[in-house]
């Protein structure tokens, strides 16, 4: 049997509620409420509504308004923050590369006093 077939023959059934007998559909359906049971029911779908509403001002109350100033305060934070960190980078860029160059001449400011310094040597034997 293909699929077609089975869904040919599951469309032939009848359903569930079809086939029950017409007594069994009504004794299903829920009885008409009486006056009392009407208006608990009423009394609580207001307390439901009246809960929720009191979650949702809870929600309103914790949550802090958007406040624009603190964010353009932040952002001006962030950016001060940035030009501070280049402003480091660069200075410490220069602090090495003076110095390396320092290190370099004094280097070679001693090598030419210590050929001075022999040379004298030399000079007074």
């Amino acid at each position: 049997m293909t699929a077609l077939d089975a869904a040919a023959a599951a469309a032939d059934r009848p359903t569930a509620a079809a086939a029950a007998p017409p007594h069994a559909a009504a004794a299903a359906a829920p009885a008409p409420p009486f006056p009392w049971v009407e208006e608990q029911q009423h009394q609580q779908q207001q307390q439901q509504q009246q809960q929720q509403q009191q979650q949702e001002q809870q929600q309103q109350q914790q949550t802090p308004p958007f406040d624009d100033e603190a964010v353009l305060w932040a952002i001006e934070l962030q950016q001060q923050q940035q030009q501070a960190k280049e402003k480091l980078r660069a200075v410490v860029a220069a602090l090495s590369s003076s110095s390396n160059s320092s290190s370099s001449n004094s280097s070679s400011s001693n090598s030419s006093s210590s050929s001075s310094n022999s040379s004298n040597f030399n000079n007074y034997y």
